[in-house]
């Protein structure tokens, strides 16, 4: 269930958007129409396979597969209120390696950025992951800001399934009992320590570790309403622990 601050919370992140939109993250050239969601895709699941750069399987759906790590859960990230996938997607790639799915949210504005009505978003999720080959498998959700309340009513609701959460950047308390019910594994908390919401999720993880459930606090640096970390591979490590042990290793390792 979302926390009563949730309102608050999302309000501060459509502030923020702009600036994301606008010099923190790596944002395409302005003539690259791909980027901006308006090409054809052009990248097939072999040609995937072999690239280490952002490809586009879809208009709406990048992704990345690093190192061709086919036993990794395939990993889906939501970007948050008037984001755009290609700013967050090279941050939030699995440090073991694997698939990653960054679909575009449905509410396209007129600059091009996109925020998640809702109504589509199950949807969106499981299109990704169809594209990909993979639709038969749980994924690692990961979520930052908007996308991370989309993710949490999601899956407590059934609607999508998870091995793992990664919940970045949102005012949230996710309910243990729930969690378990939805079958998620392990969740991981985040956010940069001049984030408001970074208090709340440090007390959310205590919570939840309480409860039984694994779970990670991960803290960004010494940032706001972000989701690029001081050390990126702190991130990528977390992501990767929320996937569990490789298929072709003993659980535990």
């Amino acid at each position: 269930m979302l926390h009563a601050g949730a309102a608050a919370a999302l309000a501060l992140a459509l502030a923020f958007a702009f600036a994301l939109t606008r010099g923190l993250a790596p944002a395409p050239a302005r003539g690259n129409a791909r980027a901006r969601g308006t090409a054809h895709a052009g990248t097939t699941l072999t040609q995937l396979r072999t690239k280490s750069s952002l490809a586009w399987l879809a208009p709406d759906v990048a992704a990345f597969q690093s190192r061709g790590a086919a036993s990794r859960a395939p990993v889906v990230y939501l970007h948050g209120i008037h984001g755009r996938p290609e700013n967050g997607c090279p941050w939030m790639r699995d440090g073991e390696g694997g698939l990653l799915l960054c679909p575009r949210a449905d509410v396209v504005h007129a600059d091009g950025a996109a925020s998640w009505s809702g109504a589509r978003t199950a949807h969106t999720i499981a299109r990704a992951l169809e594209l990909a080959g993979r639709g038969d498998e749980a994924p690692v959700l990961v979520g930052f800001s908007q996308g991370a309340y989309e993710l949490v009513s999601l899956v407590t609701s059934h609607r999508v399934r998870a091995r793992g959460l990664v919940l970045l950047a949102a005012h949230l308390v996710p309910d243990a009992r729930e969690l378990r019910r939805a079958g998620v594994a392990r969740v991981v908390l985040g956010a940069g320590t001049l984030d408001p919401a970074f208090g709340p999720l440090a007390r959310a993880a205590d919570r939840l570790a309480r409860a039984g459930v694994e779970v990670r606090l991960v803290s960004l640096g010494a940032v706001g309403h972000v989701y690029i970390a001081h050390d990126p591979e702190l991130l990528r490590a977390a992501i990767a622990w929320a996937a569990g042990p490789r298929a072709d290793e003993p659980a535990g390792t």
